[in-house]
């Protein structure tokens, strides 16, 4: 330590002060007197528990600090996935029942002008239409049913009077056939 004196350094230590009954911070500071020729040092020399004190406050206060911090941005997180997922879910749910052909499923459009609100309003859209498509479908499908009806019906009707024709005709022919055999006998 004399040696570091001087040589003029600049030095912190610790011992343990049996008059304190306490470990003791010292700080060596260098001392020019032109004077004298050797070097002086002065000596500062605290209590390592005063010394340390509002550090150990700094650390606890810091480490307090950072652990709300780490809450806070948790809360957060958490906030904005459920603002995130919740709608997310919901749309998918919405569009499984779409897609197992649940039409009349209630969509409801979200306010938000971001990816998920334009996705629930183009969904609210796709059903929508989707029902007025099968609405148009299910309405020309009944036109050719009953345009199918019709037809059979005239078919039917055309088959029974074909049916009359030929057995007139057949009546006919034989009453033909029947007469040309009289005259011939006579």
């Amino acid at each position: 330590m004399l040696k570091r004196i001087a040589n003029g350094e600049h030095f912190t230590d610790e011992i343990y002060s049996q008059l304190l009954q306490d470990n003791m911070l010292r700080a060596f500071a260098p001392i020019e007197f032109p004077l004298f020729e050797k070097n002086w040092a002065l000596v500062l020399s605290v209590p390592s528990s005063t010394a340390f004190e509002r550090i150990e406050k700094l650390v606890v206060n810091g480490t307090i600090g950072i652990l709300f911090l780490i809450l806070l941005l948790a809360l957060f997180i958490i906030f904005t996935l459920r603002r995130i997922l919740l709608p997310v879910r919901h749309a998918a749910h919405v569009a499984e029942q779409i897609a197992h052909g649940q039409l009349n499923v209630h969509i409801e459009a979200l306010p938000y002008n971001d990816e998920i609100g334009r996705l629930t309003k183009a969904m609210k859209t796709m059903a929508e239409n989707l029902r007025e498509q099968i609405g148009t479908l299910a309405d020309e499908s009944k036109l050719l049913t009953d345009e199918a009806e019709r037809i059979a019906t005239n078919a039917e009707q055309n088959s029974e009077a074909s049916a009359y024709v030929h057995e007139v005709m057949s009546e006919m022919t034989e009453r033909t056939t029947s007469q040309t055999e009289a005259l011939l006998e006579v």
